[in-house]
């Protein structure tokens, strides 16, 4: 899935209609050089 150049990698997205809800969930990574800005 494109992230417009963000550092992180979004994995397995997945959407859910629930009795008056949508749920929204996904696994992501975040690139090292970008946990290594942080701190």
């Amino acid at each position: 899935l494109p992230t417009s150049g963000l550092p992180i990698n979004v994995v397995n997205p997945h959407i859910q209609l629930l009795d008056h809800a949508v749920y929204i969930g996904s696994d992501f990574t975040v690139a090292p050089s970008a946990i290594q800005m942080i701190s």
